[in-house]
Formats: C-alpha cells, structure tokens, sequence
C-alpha cells in the first residue's frame, strides 16, 4: 500500500490552529497590561479612563492669604465638570519642602466655590510660597497635581508692630447711571437686539479692569417660545409653549456664538456676564386663573404632550401626589404641596436650560467669566424663609443657579401677602414695617448663604424706589450695611432712570449708595474678612422673625466688626472698657471688650467693634 502526505486542506486547518492557540496564549500575557491601560468596566476604568477623567476636572486656586498665627486661607473654585469628587488634595510648598494635606468635608459644587482654613504650625515653621491642589474621584482615581502652583500672599509685620493687611473695595454693577462718578458703582452695558459688538467693546473698553461687565437684554430671547418647541392642546388643538426648551437652547447658542466670536475678535474683554430673563415655568408664570381658558389649555397641552415621559417620575420622586397638572398645580389650592413641588423642578429646569445655552457658550471664549441670572438661589428646610407671598418653596429641592453666583429676585423691601396672619407663622402676623421688610430682606441672603457654598450676588434697589416699606427710612441704608456683612463680591444695583419709576433713580441716589459701601469697606474692606454667623445659623422663629434687633459680624482686619441695628429709638447703650451692652425692649445684647464706632451714613444703627480674642456675645431675654 502507497502511503501518501497529509492532504494540503488538512495541512492549512493545522496551522491556522496552530496559530490561533499561539494567538491566545499571547493574549492572556498582555491581556493585564492592556486592560491597565484601557480598562475594561467601571471599576477598572484604565491610566488612558483615569487620565481622560482628570483632563475634565476643573479645579482652580483662586487666593491663598497668610492670616497669621501660621494660619492660610485658601479659595477655591470649580468649573464646569459633572464629576463626582471625593476629597481634595492640597500641596503647600515651602523654600525647603513641601507636603500634602487633604479634606474630603468641604467639596464645591459644579460652578462653585469653598474656603479652606489651614493651620500648619504642625507641619512647618517656614512661610508657605505657594500651594497646588488637585482631586480624588470617587472611583478612588487620584488626578495629578495641575502644576500651576498660586503663590500665597504674605501678610508680615512692620515696623509699627500693625499687620499689613491688604485693601478689598466693595463694588455694585448698576443697570444705568454716570461712568465715573463714583469709582465703586460701575454701569453695565445693556445689551439690547440691536447692538453691535463693536458697539459693546466701545462701552465696556471704558470699564475699569476686572469689572467689564455686559448685562444681556436681548441674545435669550426666543428660548423658551421657539415655535418647534410648543405644546398642542388635544381639544382646541392650539399651540403653547412649553416647558422643553431644546430648539430654543439650540438656536440661542447660535446666537451667543455669532455675538461672543466677532466681540472676541476684536479685543473685548469680558469679566462678568449678568442675565435678568425671568422666564420662570412656574405654576404662577404658567397661569393659574381658573376662569382662563387659555391657561387651562396650556396645562392641557403639557400634561398631554409625549416629551412627557419622564416628567411625572422627576415629580412624583420629589414628593409630587398623582399625575394631574390641571387639578393640582393650575388649581393650586386644591393640590396640596403639588405646585411647590412643580415650582421647585422647573426652577432646576430653567437654571439648567441657561447654564447650557448661555454660560457654557461664554465660558468658551471667557473661561474665567463670573455670571447670575435674576431670582435663581439656593434654600435649604433648615432656614424657613417662604417667599413674598408666603408660599413656602424652601421645603422642596435646594433651588439652583447660573453659571457662577446665585441671586435672588430684588431685595425691593415691597412686602406680599407674607404680612397676612398665619403666612409666615401659624397664629403670627409680620406686620408691613420698614424694620420688618429690612429683617425680610436680609433673612432672604442669610438663608441663601447659610444653604449654599455658591457665592451671592444681591439684587438690590436705589434708596428713592417710592414702592418699598424702607422709603423714606433709614432702614434701607441698615439693609446695605448688613449685606456687606454676609461678604458678597459685588453687588447688582437696579438703579432704573426711564420713566415707569416713580420717581426714577439719579445720581444722588447712586453717590448715597456708594457712600454706605466705602463705610462698611472702611471697617470690613479687607482681604483677611469673614462672615461671622454663629448668631443666627441656628434657626428660630423667634431669632429669625420676632425679636426686635438685627446683629450681624464680621471678622476683618484682625478684629470682628458688628452692625447692631434695632426696631426702634426706644433702647438704650451703656459702654465701658469692659463691654457694651444694648438694652431693647425685650433683650440686652452684650458685646465683650465692645467699642463704638464713627456711624456716617445711617441715623439707626451702630458699628461696634471687638478683639479677635474677646469672648462671644450673650443675649438675655427680659
């Protein structure tokens, strides 16, 4: 018998096995390293995942400062990314050395800001030169160190044994007035349809540096009533708009990016971005007239509209009872808590809707460009502060903000229905007093700072706005001076000089209110300040909206500064080298080591002054 060769078929089937063996023997050898480099899921994400997530994360020193006694403080603030941060890292560097402390407490929100306060006498006695930071995710990715360390400013001791400390001015950005006339009131530029950016470049080249500032009066418009975006009512089968934005969002980007490319382009510098849209999807902007039909066909159309999908989910994991728009939200009354509900998701719709089609397009061609939108703030259950007319929005959600800052809708001093009896305190009635919508106004920043890290901006009005409680009182210039004390970067000034006002703002009412800043920057105006608040974090009824006084704190300067400011004339001050004390009508307030200072602008209250070192107030009742 011939014996004969494996046939050529059979011979090419073995090599390919052959080779398919060898390929997967390779493979599990590198498998690892490759799975180490790319990942392979979420909780092996890989060095090129690791390093993708950490190219998105946005963190920035803003200022380091020397507070003394070893001490720094360091401001951070973070940008645009989604990412979840577990801790963040801080690298100090000294003329010898360097070390790394963390705080995994204190983590800023997207867009946010924090304050960190380090003693380091444990870890040096050098002078820190500078400090680094960087952040660990939460998948326990440590990102790298930005290399971009900020030098931390020194404060040292002269000659005269006085601490050096550096100068802050307090600035407000108003709607409308005279450039120049007073160095702290800065106009805006109103940018209107018509606008060029050649025009606006013209205005804001004039503006000091730091402060270009453009108020925008016309590029939204349109968002929220792009025909593309309506609501059909299925029984008239008219056309509303909606609470879906997207064409909207879509075609104002467009815009934004026409304007900022030739305003970029030609020079324009740009510091702050402010908006005052207010087109809220609230149950109140939406309608709730029951005797209108065409609200009543605008609910309609949204509660049937097929973008629905997830709507009631966001609602109903909110605390939101059923699936009736109609007879819960339009007809308010009958719904419960449904519409505060609503109000609180459509808040969280509206902020997200300009964050994505305003801020994130200026931050393209301003990275560092600070920026609010009027009436977005944060709340918190803790601090119940009901809005103007008494509804009490602060028990649902956290409230939102655009871009950089949150701000309120005008600290005007124009009560609501908030003075009815039982709004604000059941069996109370808040009586529409001049002190009474002061302590309003300010309850309104304090809870938004005490609920929040993001910084506020305030909105506030001129002193000759006829419409408000304060007018013709001092208890306006109180509001101010109080303000400055809750520490805000700057403030916007609605200083209206058209007709409509009665009577409109001047140049008067702009050099009083620049007036009551530089007084309070004469005692607080310094980089080292704080806002002191261990008074009033605590909430109570009584604290908050019954007592007869208003005190607030700062430290600055290496001493703490307090703003007494009563209901009354009827008190009484007794001061010696061992304390001050104010005697009202139902409390004596006792400053330790408490000084009285220089009062200027306002007939009411009183700065008082302490050490740093001396002890806290004490409040007694009578």
């Amino acid at each position: 018998m011939q014996k004969r060769g494996l046939s050529e078929v059979i011979t090419t089937v073995l090599i390919i096995l052959i080779v398919l063996i060898s390929i997967s023997i390779i493979w599990l050898f590198i498998r690892p390293a490759i799975d180490s480099v790319v990942g392979n899921n979420d909780d092996n994400p890989g060095e090129i995942s690791k390093l993708r997530s950490c190219l998105d994360l946005e963190l920035n020193v803003k200022n380091c400062n020397f507070l003394g006694n070893d001490s720094y403080q360091i401001r951070i603030e973070r940008g645009n990314d989604e990412l979840e941060i577990k801790e963040i890292v801080f690298k100090f560097k000294t003329n010898n050395n360097e070390f790394i402390l963390r705080n995994n407490t204190l983590i800023p929100m997207q867009f946010g800001s924090a304050i960190y306060t380090f003693n380091l006498s444990k870890e040096t006695q050098e002078s820190i030169n500078s400090v680094d930071i960087s952040g660990i995710l939460s998948n326990n990715n440590p990102c790298s160190f930005s290399g971009l360390s900020f030098s931390c400013s020194q404060q040292t001791i002269e000659n005269n044994g006085e601490n050096n400390f550096e100068l802050l001015t307090t600035y407000a950005l108003s709607w409308e007035g005279t450039p120049g006339l007073n160095s702290n009131v800065i106009p805006m530029y109103q940018l209107r349809i018509q606008n060029t950016p050649a025009q606006a470049l013209a205005f804001t080249s004039q503006q000091p540096s730091r402060y270009r500032t453009i108020i925008d009066r016309s590029r939204y418009q349109g968002i929220n009533t792009n025909e593309s975006d309506k609501c059909q009512d299925p029984v008239s089968g008219n056309f509303y708009d909606c609470i879906w934005w997207d064409n909207g969002i879509n075609a104002t980007k467009q815009k934004y990016e026409t304007f900022l490319s030739q305003y970029s382009q030609q020079g324009g510098e740009l510091d702050y971005w402010i908006l005052d849209t207010e087109t809220w999807l609230s149950n109140w902007a939406i309608g709730s007239n029951k005797n209108d039909l065409s609200q009543q066909a605008r609910w309609r159309a949204i509660q049937n509209d097929p973008r629905n999908v997830t709507l009631f989910q966001e609602l109903n994991s909110r605390g939101f009872n059923g699936q009736d728009l109609l007879g819960t939200v339009f007809d308010w009354q009958n719904g419960g808590d449904n519409y505060l509900i609503w109000n609180s998701l459509m808040r969280n719709k509206v902020a997200t809707y300009y964050n994505d089609s305003v801020y994130k397009e200026v931050k393209k061609y301003y990275p560092n460009v600070k920026m609010s939108n009027y009436g977005l703030n944060h709340w918190s259950q803790e601090y119940e502060v009901p809005e103007l007319n008494g509804h009490k929005q602060y028990k649902y959600g956290s409230g939102s903000h655009v871009g950089t800052y949150q701000t309120q809708d005008g600290l005007y001093g124009n009560l609501g229905q908030v003075t009815w009896t039982n709004r604000l305190i059941q069996g109370y009635t808040y009586e529409g007093t001049p002190f009474n919508a002061f302590r309003y106004e300010l309850n309104r920043m304090r809870s938004m700072k005490l609920s929040s890290t993001i910084e506020i901006q305030p909105w506030i009005i001129y002193k000759g706005w006829n419409k408000s409680l304060m007018f013709g009182t001092d208890y306006y210039e109180e509001l101010m001076l109080h303000l400055t004390l809750i520490n805000p970067e700057t403030f916007l000034y609605w200083n209206y000089r058209g007709q409509g006002e009665s009577p409109p703002s001047n140049d008067g009412n702009d050099t009083l209110f620049s007036n009551i800043l530089s007084e309070a920057d004469s005692l607080v105006g310094y980089k080292d300040k704080q806002i002191i608040t261990y008074n009033y974090e605590s909430y109570s009824d009584e604290e908050w909206w019954k007592s007869d006084y208003v005190l607030s704190g700062m430290e600055a300067k290496g001493q703490k500064v307090w703003r007494f400011t009563p209901n009354s004339t009827n008190y009484e001050i007794n001061t010696n080298n061992i304390r001050t004390t104010f005697t009202t009508q139902r409390y004596n307030i006792t400053i330790p080591q408490g000084e009285i200072r220089p009062n200027s602008v306002s007939t009411i209250g009183i700065w008082v002054t302490q050490p740093l070192g001396a002890g806290e107030i004490t409040i007694q009742s009578i």
